[in-house]
């Protein structure tokens, strides 16, 4: 039987989009989904997310707290640390390894499920003066 490493998410982009363009000029994109757990429980999972390419572009427009539905894989990657982090050891060793799990993202589309992020200021005009 064939191992299987695919993973369906619908949640809420729970940070800012960080956009980047490789030295090799590949587009990548980070953020973070927050997803709920099934019921009973009222907990919450922030999973991190990368995406290249077309997933990367498409990625530069959302927003904290846009709905989308996400399709990709899971994937384990030692973490590298910048000359600049504060982490670094001080008596000039090699730092210990960091790992970092995260969902590549393959496809990414807004949510269906009807629940769409309303901005601030929209919802602002909604509510009846007084309330």
């Amino acid at each position: 039987m064939e191992d299987i490493n695919e993973i369906t998410l619908r949640g809420s982009v729970a940070s800012e989009i960080f956009y980047n363009v490789s030295d090799r000029g590949t587009p990548w994109a980070n953020f973070m989904v927050m997803v709920k757990r099934k019921k009973p429980s009222n907990a919450r999972d922030f999973l991190r997310c990368i995406g290249f390419n077309e997933v990367a572009e498409n990625a530069k427009a959302l927003r904290k707290d846009d709905r989308v539905d996400i399709k990709g894989f899971v994937r384990r990657r030692q973490s590298r640390q910048r000359e600049s982090d504060a982490t670094l050891p001080k008596d000039g060793s090699q730092p210990e390894a960091r790992y970092v799990v995260e969902v590549v993202v393959e496809s990414l589309h807004p949510a269906e499920d009807g629940l769409e992020a309303i901005d601030p200021e929209q919802l602002a005009e909604l509510i009846p003066d007084g309330l």
